[in-house]
């Protein structure tokens, strides 16, 4: 034992250090959601379904709101902006706070105007709406400090700001709800009171080093570059949050908790899936510019049956999910788990295509496949969700991640096309029959929710497939980690 400890201390220390940043940066993710997820089942346990949708649509509301009130200039521009301003890197992060700082401000006047008009809509309470606000406001010196970090590989105060986090939130969140009777919003102040208490430190650091907050150039190049970006990250957040909310409206608070449930069990593979595009899309450059698209293929393909098979057995294991999550209110969301698991599964798929869209610079495109599925999502829940009830949100988020991975598959081959490349980056046959085997198994998978023998034996079969194709699977990401 402790020489195989010695010898992955030595692999450890002989590195890179931005594959230490890649690895450690990789782990506070996995860890920060697997907390999320593991307080869960006690969070329904001590909220009614009503409270737990109120909590859940909040946040919801919050990565709406985000978009317009921060910019979300941390998650694009702040990169181009550290090399194209190297030279004067606090006053451009300065200009960064300006510009991010006043659309908060805009976004908060804007609500109080119209606050009726806004209470109505949203129905969130006056008091934490003013906390959200505040949020945002310091939020936004949070990310650039995180985002600084991380472009210069120095992962441990970032690592150690995200952990911290996510373990104080529902030690707070518990405390508080045992002591107000309105746990939903006891649980939602505890995470925003929690975010803000670790906000103010990175945002001393920041606003601390420049006061710089007006430079017109700075200002010119930062909107030019946000504000074109905002309806591809409006609609993919509409994508993923927009049913929460209209379940919310339509069928009420205690239908929106039980779908929420559904969603986050499904959305747990989101942390395999990121760990695997982690990689993937480095490696995917390297193999572009070096002219490795047999090896592209060969990767992909791998991935894509690997991704498939996990998705599967999460939705055979649906029913025990919801047994040791959620209490007997929650049952019905066993119903929504496998759907939603599908439109995982097509997230993954198109954004191997959007790797290829990205690489080529084609990111314009990337926006019209978005804003297109969320209308298209949006419409179909206005239809459906009152016609058949809120499991109809989980089957209108696939067709929706259908129709972008459809979408970027047109676009990638455009993209090919435009560049002449002639060999195929993937295997799209293989990749349409296990598309068909996904929704051949969804509907399965509903059909043996209570017939516990035969999900059982398929769990069983999937283990040993899993188990017999173990060297293919470390041999792919033994090549995946080749990068680092």
């Amino acid at each position: 034992m402790e020489k195989v400890v010695c010898v992955l201390k030595n692999r450890y220390c002989n590195i890179s250090k931005p594959a230490k940043a890649s690895l450690w940066f990789a782990v506070a993710n996995i860890l920060r959601k697997g907390i999320q997820f593991l307080v869960v089942p006690l969070y329904t346990r001590l909220m009614t379904t009503e409270q737990y949708g109120e909590y859940s649509v909040f946040f919801s509301w919050q990565d709406i709101i985000r978009v317009f009130a921060t910019l979300m200039l941390f998650n694009y521009v702040f990169n181009n902006g550290m090399i194209k301003y190297a030279n004067d890197k606090n006053n451009f992060i300065a200009s960064l706070v300006g510009v991010s700082t006043t659309s908060t401000l805009l976004c908060c006047i804007v609500y109080f105007v119209f606050f009726r008009w806004f209470q109505n809509v949203i129905a969130i309470p006056n008091y934490l709406m003013i906390l959200m606000f505040l949020e945002f406001f310091l939020m936004a010196s949070f990310e650039y400090w995180c985002s600084e970090h991380r472009f210069s590989f120095e992962y441990k105060p970032v690592v150690i700001g995200s952990i911290s986090m996510s373990l104080l939130t529902p030690v707070v969140a518990v405390v508080m709800m045992y002591n107000f009777q309105e746990r939903g919003q006891a649980a939602i102040l505890a995470r925003v009171l929690v975010a803000i208490g670790i906000y103010i430190w990175p945002f001393l650091i920041v606003n601390k080093r420049s006061h710089a907050y007006f430079n017109k150039e700075y200002w010119k190049f930062i909107l030019g570059f946000s504000i074109p970006l905002i309806p591809h990250q409006l609609s993919f957040i509409l994508l993923q949050q927009s049913d929460r909310v209209m379940i919310n409206s339509i069928c009420g608070a205690s239908e929106a908790g039980i779908y929420s449930l559904a969603y986050s069990v499904a959305m747990v593979l989101l942390i395999f899936n990121d760990a695997i595009l982690m990689s993937y899309n480095s490696w995917l450059y390297q193999k572009i510019k070096a002219g490795g698209i047999n090896d592209i293929r060969k990767v992909a393909t791998r991935l894509v049956i690997l991704v498939a098979v996990l998705n599967c057995t999460l939705m055979l294991i649906a029913p025990e999910c919801m047994s040791i999550l959620g209490t007997k209110e929650y049952r019905q969301a066993v119903y929504a788990i496998a759907p939603v698991a599908a439109s995982v599964f097509f997230m993954f798929l198109f954004n191997l295509f959007v790797g290829i869209e990205y690489y080529y610079e084609k990111t314009n495109l990337v926006v019209i496949a978005t804003v297109i599925a969320v209308v298209f999502n949006i419409v179909m829940n206005l239809i459906c969700i009152p016609k058949f009830g809120f499991i109809a949100a989980a089957y209108t988020t696939l067709a929706g991640y259908i129709i972008m991975a459809l979408m970027h598959y047109a676009f990638m081959k455009k993209v090919q096309h435009e560049n002449t490349v002639e060999e195929n980056f993937y295997d799209i046959k293989v990749f349409v029959v296990i598309s068909f085997s996904i929704i051949g198994f969804l509907i399965v998978s509903v059909f043996l929710i209570k017939m516990v023998l035969l999900r059982y034996i398929l769990i069983l079969l999937i283990l040993f497939l899993i188990f017999f194709n173990r060297k293919k699977l470390f041999e792919i990401l033994n090549l995946l980690n080749k990068k680092m």
